[in-house]
């Protein structure tokens, strides 16, 4: 399991299992290893949630029928449960599904059962199945508002970001600057790494009439055991003043909220950036204070003013 993503929960999640295992063996019902799991996840700090429910859009509407998943473990991996003899490729499927439906990156099938030729042989297999941005399987969480596509940033895009970030008009609040195309390599690979692990999702804000990248918007340093994350984003400035930020956030708070279920979404605002502090408070986040000097860029200390936006 050396090259699975999330290696350390997905360790975790394993001896979860294995000890599940080891204490029940064979030949339960399905909700009993369930029942021992959240035993098993509870003592061991795992945070996890059973039988969270999942909508399926299609064409912008939700459909009727819903997924639930077994456990939702560290907010990142979908686990199922099988006591069944054999894998068999319907769990599989049913697993994929899960993730396409809930946006998370990986899945485990526990399967716990006797081999029906051999009885008296136990047969205990966990088998992890590992999606990235590149596997058809999985979907990146395309997000859609009347003007605009909210897309993957993709390695073809470096040219873009370098255009953006290393621009004096678009930079001056925001958190990096860059002087050389090379240096927005390291921009592009922390978009990568934390979708990877899944502490942030990035999304490059696109036309739908012309195709043209405008900015980036991004959700990230994700802390699920607390339910919050931060948001963050940047405009070319030829795109700045039409209303773009304020339309491409809503999706994104909604996405968070309902698939992530998120509860306090935060932004944090250099003191003189009065632009983005009013159109956080239009979109409905709350002041809560300033923190003084609290950073040092370009060799002077900067003030943040401290934004956020709870779940209703």
């Amino acid at each position: 399991m050396g090259d699975i993503i999330l290696k350390e929960e997905s360790y975790k999640i394993v001896g979860a299992c294995m000890e599940v295992h080891t204490q029940l063996g064979v030949g339960f019902k399905e909700n009993v290893y369930k029942d021992a799991l959240e035993i098993e996840f509870e003592s061991g700090n795992i945070p996890f949630s059973r039988e969270r429910q999942f909508k399926i859009e299609y064409k912008g509407k939700t459909l009727r029928h819903k997924y639930n998943a077994d456990f939702i473990v560290f907010d990142k991996i979908v686990l199922e449960v099988k006591a069944t003899p054999v894998i068999i490729n319907p769990f599989v499927a049913q697993t994929i599904n899960y993730l396409k439906t809930s946006g998370l990156r990986l899945g485990s099938l526990l399967i716990l059962a006797k081999y029906l030729s051999l009885p008296s042989e136990l047969y205990f297999r966990i088998r992890l199945i590992r999606f990235n941005s590149c596997n058809s399987c999985y979907m990146f969480p395309e997000l859609t508002t009347e003007r605009f596509i909210l897309k993957q940033v993709q390695p073809g895009d470096q040219q873009f970001i370098f255009e953006g970030l290393s621009d004096p008009i678009t930079t001056p609040y925001y958190g990096v600057y860059y002087k050389s195309f090379e240096e927005t390599k390291t921009q592009l690979d922390w978009y990568e790494k934390s979708y990877n692990d899944g502490t942030g999702i990035h999304w490059k804000i696109a036309e739908k009439a012309s195709g043209k990248s405008v900015g980036i918007i991004s959700v990230y340093y994700y802390k699920p055991e607390h339910k919050k994350a931060e948001v963050g984003f940047w405009l070319l400035p030829q795109f700045r003043n039409k209303g773009i930020i304020s339309e491409v956030l809503k999706p994104v708070i909604q996405y968070w909220q309902e698939k992530k279920e998120i509860y306090r979404l935060e932004a944090f605002v250099e003191e003189e950036n009065i632009a983005s502090s009013k159109l956080l408070e239009k979109a409905g986040f709350v002041y809560e204070g300033t923190m003084k000097d609290c950073e040092i860029k370009f060799g002077k200390y900067i003030s943040l003013r401290i934004y956020a936006l709870l779940q209703p």
